[in-house]
């Protein structure tokens, strides 16, 4: 516990959050963002096996996660680094007012992802205020929304702690 602590308070301080271009991105930092993206991937592999149902194709770069989806006009990527590691990812894209739900200028959280030797020490919470800051200052959208999976009891916590609460259910069955 002693260790653990002193893991989050060296780490907390040492930990930068930025928002950059996708574009801008270096060819190692591309690299870096995939390695998480695998991680991610590997967590869903887990959740079909239990659920036994065929597994659900997932994007399996992060130039596909950035620069796929209808009608994003706007994209953005989070990045948490240490010591100049990339530990953590969260993927921001804003839709046109006709798509979105509410129809309303709203944006998505479509990848949020943390290395797993950093999880549990509040990079996640610390990404998450910072989007929130951010999008509040400077840019146009009401909403800001992201899809969880069921089994991500931790994910879900971090997403409450937020002000993000449940609007639908996806549900899927075999045939």
């Amino acid at each position: 516990m002693i260790l653990s602590k002193i893991l989050l308070e060296s780490t907390n301080s040492n930990v930068q959050i930025d928002i950059r271009d996708p574009k801008s991105l270096t060819s190692k930092e591309i690299s870096q963002c995939d390695y998480l993206i695998n991680q991610l991937r590997k967590s869903h592999k887990q959740y079909d096996k239990i659920t036994n149902l065929t597994p659900i194709k997932h994007d399996s770069d992060f130039k596909t996660r950035i620069y796929k989806g209808p009608k994003t006009v706007f994209s953005r990527v989070v990045l948490a680094t240490l010591d100049d590691h990339i530990i953590g990812l969260m993927i921001y894209k804003e839709f046109t007012p006709d798509y979105s739900p509410y129809k309303e200028s709203a944006a998505w959280l479509s990848t949020i992802v943390v290395d797993e030797k950093f999880r549990k020490l509040g990079v996640g919470s610390r990404m998450m205020s910072f989007i929130k800051q951010y999008v509040k200052k400077n840019r146009p959208v009401i909403r800001l929304m992201l899809g969880v999976a069921c089994h991500n009891t931790a994910g879900i916590a971090l997403y409450n702690k937020f002000g993000f609460v449940p609007v639908t259910q996806g549900m899927v069955c075999k045939l």
